[in-house]
């Protein structure tokens, strides 16, 4: 069964954690859909979460350039460094920085 969710369109889908929203791009907008699934599929009227420009993929093969926490309260974006005029061709993640830190040069460990 296919169900038209947006009537303008949009561009990298996401479900929510709970899978009781669809997220979707919509140009510079972050739409969000309730939807059901038991007893059969509904989908309530898209709403407009936020508006904002953040860097898009551009074409239907790219990944989804933003993501959803995993308790669904918050939205990571890649936004554009509007002083270059480069496409982000590269992300660094950094995770347990503060041991990083601590084994440093000059530091008392």
């Amino acid at each position: 069964m296919r169900v038209k969710i947006s009537s303008d369109g949009g561009a990298e889908p996401a479900w929510s954690p709970d899978r009781k929203e669809l997220y979707y791009s919509s140009g510079d907008r972050l739409m969000a859909v309730r939807v059901e699934t038991t007893p059969v599929f509904a989908a309530e009227a898209a709403r407009v979460l936020l508006t904002d420009r953040y860097a898009r993929g551009g074409d239907e093969s790219s990944p989804r350039e933003y993501d959803v926490s995993p308790d669904g309260t918050r939205f990571l974006f890649l936004k554009p460094d509007e002083t270059k005029e480069q496409p982000i061709t590269q992300l660094q993640l950094i995770a347990n920085w503060p041991a990083l830190l601590a084994r440093a040069p000059g530091e008392k460990h």
